[in-house]
């Protein structure tokens, strides 16, 4: 599993499941293939002999039929090969967990030598280069908000310029607010994913 504080990119490595044994699996899949389209082949022409004598007359049609079911059989069998050395693949595939997007790790889930299993959580992934800052608004300016408009921010002291992303029109009795989202500037290294931001939010229609 990456460690913590490795920047991944979308697609990278995330965590590396052991796939030794599946790979072993695939070498026996892989040889069983390869020796029943040899044992195919040979049934191929054995039948097709056996149609050519019977066509002759020196064989009969009982032997002609016996050869066409082992074709037959063969031939299933190794399509049930084939599906099991595909699905061999594909596990083998799923034991890297890939970046879905581009970020930080901020924490591992598991540690080398643990078991994993689907839908367990192997490490926490931060969008960094997406930040965007979670503010709850009084429901009064409510009326005065809309996406796409500049607010200024207050971040840790530094001062900055974001635009309100979504505004979430679900209030919450208690405390008469609603949570609206404001996309940060990209490129500024200093602000730390959890840092307490000021919104200054618009309580007026914009008069000159």
């Amino acid at each position: 599993v990456a460690e913590a504080g490795t920047k991944l990119a979308a697609g990278d490595a995330l965590a590396r499941v052991d796939d030794r044994l599946l790979k072993l699996e695939l070498r026996q899949y892989e040889a069983q293939i390869k020796s029943l389209q040899s044992q195919l082949a040979f049934q191929e022409r054995e039948l097709e002999r056996q149609r050519q004598l019977a066509e002759r007359g020196t064989a009969t049609i009982v032997k002609l039929e016996e050869a066409n079911s082992r074709r037959d059989v063969l031939a299933q069998d190794l399509v049930r090969a084939q599906a099991s050395r595909d699905r061999t693949q594909l596990e083998i595939e799923r034991t890297v967990v890939k970046a879905p997007f581009a970020g930080q790790v901020a924490e591992r889930m598991l540690e080398v030598g643990e078991y994993s299993a689907p839908g367990v959580k192997v490490a926490r992934l931060v969008a960094v280069d997406q930040v965007e800052v979670r503010a709850q608004a009084p429901v009064s300016i409510a009326r005065h908000l809309s996406e796409g408009i500049s607010v200024s921010l207050d971040v840790e002291g530094q001062p900055a310029q974001g635009k309100v992303t979504r505004i979430i029109g679900i209030g919450e009795a208690q405390s008469r607010t609603f949570e609206v989202r404001v996309a940060l500037p990209r490129g500024e290294a200093n602000w730390i994913v959890g840092s307490a931001v000021k919104v200054g939010l618009p309580s007026a229609t914009a008069e000159q």
